[in-house]
C-alpha cells in the first residue's frame, strides 16, 4: 500500500503488514504508532487502513473517542455502532456468533463457552469499576474471533483509555498474540511511550502486559516526542 514519497530518493514508500509477514520479514503484523498532538498519527493511520480497503481488507475501530474515525467509516461506506447508557442500540454478549467451518459440536460449544466467559468477565469488571464504559470495544469481539473473517485492521486509538481497564488490557494482549492466526493487523495509537506506564496503578503485572504490546509489534512508527521521552525511543521496552 502506498504511504508516501521518500524525501531523499523521491521513490515511493509502501507498507503492507501481511505481505511482510508472508515473506518472513516480520513475525507478526502488529503496528505501534506514537507521537505528540499534530505529529501526523491520525493521517498515517487513516491512510493505511483506507488504502487497504480496495484490496479486500476490513477495518474495525473498537472505540472512537474523538469521533474522527466515524466520519471516515461513513465516507467509505461503512458504519459506526454507538453503544452506551440511554442509547437505542443493544449488544447481546451471549450471542453465539458465526460458527467457523471445521469445528464439531463439542469444539464449538467449548469455544462459545470460553468466549462468553471472557466477554462477560471483561464487561463486569469494567462496569463495576464505573469508569469509561467499554461496551463499544466489545462490539467486534465476535468478528475478531472468526478465523474466516479475512485479513483486517483493528485500530486502537487513544489506547491509554483501554489499557486503564485490566480486563480489556488482557483481551487486547490475547488478540495481539493471536493476530497471525486470525489474520489481524493490530494498530496501537497513543501520544507518548510513557503512556504504557499509565496502568502502573493496576500493579506490575498489568504494567508488564501493557509493555508487551509494544514488544509484540515489530513495526514501530515514532513521530515527534517530548524531550523526556527520548530514552524510551532509544531503548527497546520488553514485557
Amino acid at each position: 500500500m502506498f504511504v508516501g514519497q521518500d524525501l531523499y530518493s523521491g521513490s515511493s514508500f509502501v507498507y503492507h503488514p501481511w505481505v511482510l509477514y508472508a515473506r518472513g520479514l516480520i513475525t507478526a503484523p502488529n503496528l505501534v504508532l506514537a507521537g505528540i498532538v499534530r505529529a501526523g498519527k491520525s493521517a498515517l493511520a487513516k491512510s493505511l487502513y483506507t488504502r487497504s480497503i480496495p484490496f479486500g481488507r476490513r477495518v474495525y475501530v473498537p472505540g472512537d473517542p474523538k469521533g474522527e474515525h466515524t466520519a471516515v467509516a461513513e465516507a467509505v461506506g461503512g458504519r459506526a455502532i454507538a453503544l452506551g447508557h440511554g442509547m437505542p442500540t443493544r449488544l447481546n454478549p451471549l450471542d453465539e456468533g458465526h460458527r467457523p467451518a471445521g469445528l464439531d459440536d463439542i469444539q464449538w460449544a467449548a469455544q462459545v463457552t470460553s468466549r462468553r466467559r471472557d466477554l462477560l468477565g471483561a464487561l463486569a469488571e469494567t462496569v463495576l469499576d464505573r469508569r469509561l464504559t467499554p461496551l463499544e470495544h466489545t462490539a467486534i469481539d465476535v468478528a475478531l474471533a472468526d478465523p474466516d473473517g479475512g485479513q483486517r485492521w483493528v485500530v486502537y486509538d487513544e489506547a491509554w483509555r483501554l489499557m486503564s481497564h485490566p480486563a480489556l488490557l488482557r483481551r487486547m494482549d490475547a488478540h495481539w498474540r493471536l493476530a497471525r492466526h486470525y489474520g489481524i493487523a493490530n494498530m496501537l495509537i497513543f501520544h507518548k511511550l510513557s503512556d504504557l506506564d499509565n496502568v502502573g496503578d493496576q500493579g506490575p503485572a498489568m504494567r508488564a502486559l501493557a509493555s508487551s504490546l509494544l514488544a509484540n509489534a515489530e513495526t514501530r512508527v515514532v513521530y515527534r516526542q517530548e524531550s523526556d521521552q527520548l530514552g524510551s525511543t532509544a531503548v527497546p521496552r520488553a514485557g
